[in-house]
């Protein structure tokens, strides 16, 4: 006989369990004794006729069901945790080929989740019979006993957020927001605030060191706003050569923006194609031209200029936007903004890339967003 096996150990422990019905709400309840009747704990939790149930461990990974007569032991470091469920029978499925069984024909996705301890940073699947895989969610309940249901499964999540215009694809469901910005290739410490534009919305401002929580439904989009950008007028820039900078490439090919590069009287373009606008404006989208001196990034990109010409739904007057300039022989709007302060050009870490937030946030403010 072992010392845990002696009389006297029985009499002066208490021994406990975490029990729960099919809410999968716990509550611990103790046992004067080590080793107990499935239907002795059956009964002292309050289910009669006993036989009417089933009494089922959760072993982590997997499940153990107990006859009526079968003999459960209670020791444990931290208390085991079981389910009763009204059945004469238990229904077995698998999650990540690990086998399971619950006296229960029907279970949602969180109690899913809570028996098989997969946390919400992974997706949970049905495969089926002939089907399509299908993606579970939150209020979703899986029939244990339907003949198309051959497994289930869990995937890494993934959340999506545009920061401007790069799409990052993020396997946490938070994010800080400089560190989303460094993913987007980005530098954070050069003078720039951040806000989120939410879905009919208007964008909300957040701290370089806050936390968005991506599981917030209506993200659209995470913007940069500039600290310092002044109105102003500028002589007209002189004559320039052209050249995109590999950066550049790399983040145009990452985003949605289509870019076109053209020479026209010895000055050298590029031009944003169809850029979506927001609401507030006579126009849903445009083209955005943006002049690039011979040497920059030693010399800084300024200004930009639109076609058509933008103008607001409420009408007025948008400041410092008189001026136009002809470029492939139409009319652009020329937008007389300029860096200044903590956001003033600094070749070493400003580029296209800073210099596109500047026109999105520009024209954002022109129609209150």
């Amino acid at each position: 006989m072992t010392a845990s096996d002696k009389p006297s150990e029985q009499n002066s422990h208490k021994f406990s369990g975490l029990f729960s019905g099919p809410d999968f709400s716990f509550n611990e309840t103790e046992f004067s004794i080590r080793k107990v009747e499935a239907r002795t704990i059956i009964r002292e939790l309050g289910y009669t006729p006993t036989l009417d149930y089933r009494l089922v461990e959760i072993t982590n990974p997997g499940t153990r069901s107990y006859d009526d007569d079968e003999i459960v032991d209670l020791k444990a470091l931290t208390p085991k945790s079981f389910i009763v469920g009204k059945s004469d029978r238990t229904w077995t499925f698998a999650i990540n080929e690990i086998a399971y069984e619950l006296p229960f024909r029907s279970i949602s996705e969180a109690h899913l989740r809570q028996i098989s301890n997969i946390s919400d940073n992974e997706t949970l699947f049905l495969e089926r019979k002939d089907q399509a895989d299908r993606q579970l969610n939150a209020t979703d309940m899986v029939v244990l006993d339907d003949p198309d249901v051959e497994r289930i499964y869990a995937r890494p999540r993934f959340w999506k957020l545009k920061v401007q215009d790069i799409l990052l694809t993020i396997s946490t469901p938070t994010i800080v927001v400089k560190d989303a910005l460094v993913q987007a290739g980005i530098d954070p410490t050069t003078g720039w605030t951040a806000a989120i534009k939410y879905k009919d919305a208007p964008r909300e401002a957040i701290a370089l060191d806050g936390v968005i929580d991506l599981t917030r439904k209506g993200i659209e989009k995470l913007w940069l706003r500039p600290d310092h950008i002044q109105n102003g007028e500028d002589s007209s820039p002189s004559s320039r050569a052209f050249a995109l900078r590999e950066e550049d490439e790399n983040y145009l090919s990452k985003s949605d923006l289509k870019i076109e590069t053209m020479l026209e009287g010895g000055r050298r373009w590029a031009i944003l194609r169809k850029v979506p606008l927001p609401q507030g404006y006579t126009v849903s989208n445009a083209d955005i031209a943006i002049e690039v001196p011979p040497t920059y990034p030693a010399a800084q990109l300024d200004m930009f200029y639109c076609y058509p010409h933008l103008v607001r739904t409420t009408g007025g007057t948008i400041p410092q936007t008189q001026s136009s300039q002809s470029i492939e022989g139409k009319s652009y709007q020329r937008w007389s903004r300029h860096r200044e302060g903590a956001t003033a050009w600094n070749p070493a870490s400003d580029s296209l890339i800073t210099h596109i937030a500047i026109i999105t946030d520009a024209i954002a403010k022109e129609v209150g967003q």
